[in-house]
Formats: structure tokens, sequence, C-alpha cells
């Protein structure tokens, strides 16, 4: 069961939820890892108003490396490990760091946003973006059981369920081995869109979205204009490279 709960009541403003918040001075020489940590248990409810929840938060200036590495958000075992019933985003790990950024072999399994709502209410695994930001290398990370009950139906980077979300201007991206699966919309009015991968890189430079393994993504809805996409590739200069 959940351990941790938060509750909103209020409309005037919306909530935020941080399990693990960092953030850098500006200079260009921190060096920030946040490895080995566990984020489970938590639910977000409320009458009025949203809260917005992130398990691993990092969004400095200025960084000259962060390396977010073997953390579980979620559980493994556990089914709804974290829930958002209010109508507000949910991510995994959210980063925007303007350097070196390395995700690798994190965990990030059994979210669920149930709120109904139809503006904010995303829920996804790992968000890296940023102007200016990156490069990001997204490596060897395993997203699965993101589930969402949202009217959301925008499209893109705004879509109601996303494993992961890649969005960066700096050359030099990569992204490879990670495994992404069983994300669904359960909604069964909404347009809603559902994608394995979101990823629009530079428009130069060397990056590469390779030997990433997307599967098992679905939707409820009997709306025409949803959609399932397993990589949604929106512009940049990028090789893609056995990916299935």
């Amino acid at each position: 069961s959940n351990s941790i709960s938060v509750v909103q009541n209020s409309s005037s403003s919306a909530a935020s939820f941080v399990a693990i918040s960092a953030s850098a001075a500006s200079s260009g020489t921190d060096v920030t890892n946040i490895s080995n940590n566990v984020v489970s248990g938590i639910s977000m409810t409320g009458s009025a108003g949203y809260v917005s929840f992130t398990g691993i938060g990092f969004s400095p200036f200025y960084n000259s490396s962060i390396t977010i590495t073997n953390n579980t958000i979620g559980s493994t075992t556990l089914a709804t490990a974290i829930n958002n019933a209010t109508p507000g985003p949910l991510y995994g790990i959210s980063l925007s760091g303007r350097y070196v950024n390395n995700v690798t072999n994190n965990t990030i399994a059994n979210l669920t946003q149930s709120g109904t709502g139809t503006t904010n209410n995303q829920v996804i695994g790992i968000s890296a973006s940023g102007s200016p930001a990156g490069p990001f290398n997204m490596t060897g990370n395993t997203i699965y059981n993101l589930t969402s009950s949202s009217g959301l139906t925008a499209t893109g980077s705004g879509s109601s369920v996303i494993g992961m979300s890649v969005t960066g201007a700096t050359a030099g991206h990569l992204v490879s081995g990670n495994e992404i699966y069983g994300l669904v919309n359960t909604n069964p009015t909404a347009a809603a869109q559902v994608i394995g991968l979101y990823y629009a890189g530079p428009a130069t430079g060397t990056n590469v979205v390779a030997r990433n393994f997307i599967h098992s993504l679905g939707l409820s809805t009997s709306a025409t204009g949803a959609g399932i996409h397993g990589i949604f590739a929106n512009g940049g200069q990028t090789s893609y490279e056995n990916n299935l």
C-alpha cells in the first residue's frame, strides 16, 4: 500500500512534489551523481487543484556533469507504486542539464496517472529537455507499466503517456539500449496518444538512437485520431539504428 499520501484541496495554485530534487551553482565545474535510490509508495489525491509529481528532478543552469544511475522510481513488484489521482503530471525522472547528462540503468515501473483531466496530466517515465540542453546519454534504462486514464489529446511531446522523451539542441545525443513496454491509456473516449520514445534532436553533429526495444503499447479508446507510436521522431540530424 502507499505509505506517503499528498492531498491537494486548494484550487488557487498547483502543488509540486519532487522526491529527490537537485540543482547546481552557476558555474561549469559542478559534478552531480544521483544513484541507488528507491522512490515508491506515494499517492497524490485532492478535491481541487492538482499536484505535479517528479521522482528525481534536476534542473541546473550550469553543470559540468550529471549522472543519474541505478535508481528505481516506482516498483518492480508493487502495482500502482506511485499514483497521481489529480489532473497533474507524473514524471519518473526529469532533467534539463546544460552539459553532459548521463541517465543510465534506471528502472521506472508501475506509475499510474489516474486523473481524468484533459490539460496537464501526462505520465512520462524519463524526460530530458531544455534549451540549451545536453548532450544526453540515455542508456540501459528500463521503463514499463506506465498507465493513464487521462483525457489529454495533445500530440508529440505533450502526449498522455510517454516512456522516454528527449529534446535538446546540443549535438552528441546517444539514446541506446533502453527497454520500454507496457504503456497504456485506458480512457475509453479520448483521442489520446501513447509514445514509447519521443525524440527531437539537434540539426547538426553525431546523434544516435539505437538498439532500443519498445513494445506492448496500448489504448482503450474508440475515438478516431488516437495513436500509438513506438518512436516519434520529431526532427534533428540523427541516425536510427537497430531499434525494435
